[in-house]
């Protein structure tokens, strides 16, 4: 009497279930190790950026960096950032990510050559007095035995307060106060490279004008 099917599976059903869990192991061993390289092209800066700079195709390139690496918000075509303003100075090489660039919606409306520029939160010391939409003086100071103050910029105008995750891609946190907050103004481009100039020497103070 020939043995069944059912019965080969019930006597070596053992056996079976641990060749299949060898392949099931093998599979994904084979996934990790051969399925991703860990790199990913991303879009670089080609030299160093001036902060409130418009950038051109010359400006960035294509790079490889570790997929790993803990930095949210990566740019990986070069359209996504030709044509938009550097919120604060980018490095030769530095990879490029959406907090890096002020949408452009941010300066719709203002004079045509209008830069946006990002005043870090440790570089300017009354950030939480200010508000979208307040017109502000910006004066540079220092703390050492001979203290002075010059003017750098006059006239500015305030275009967001929020922190970086918030900042880059939408209006969310316009009008928003806060002493942590990092400070986005609307500036020219002989006043972006003041402030920028300034920055990494001096503190900065906002003096509110009143035009009500």
């Amino acid at each position: 009497m020939k043995t069944s099917l059912f019965a080969y599976f019930i006597k070596f059903r053992r056996a079976i279930a641990a060749g299949c869990a060898g392949l099931a192991l093998l599979m994904v061993i084979s996934s990790v190790a051969g399925g991703s390289s860990g790199e990913m092209e991303v879009v670089v800066a080609t030299h160093d950026i001036s902060a409130g700079t418009g950038v051109e195709s010359g400006d960035v390139t294509k790079s490889t960096i570790n997929s790993k690496l803990p930095w949210s918000g990566l740019l990986t075509a070069q359209r996504q950032a030709i044509g938009r303003t550097t919120s604060h100075t980018i490095s030769a090489g530095q990879p490029l990510s959406s907090s890096d660039l002020v949408s452009t919606h941010l300066l719709r409306g203002l004079r045509a050559g209008t830069v946006a520029v990002e005043i870090g939160p440790s570089q300017i010391a009354n950030a939480s007095l200010l508000e979208a939409g307040h017109h502000i003086d910006l004066y540079s100071t220092t703390t050492d035995a001979n203290p002075h103050a010059a003017l750098v910029a006059h006239d500015v105008v305030v275009l967001a307060q929020g922190s970086r995750a918030d900042r880059g891609v939408g209006q969310s946190s316009l009008g928003a106060s806060s002493a942590s907050a990092a400070l986005i103004v609307a500036v020219s481009p002989t006043q972006a490279k003041r402030i920028a100039a300034n920055l990494s020497n001096y503190q900065l103070v906002a003096v509110l004008l009143n035009y009500s």
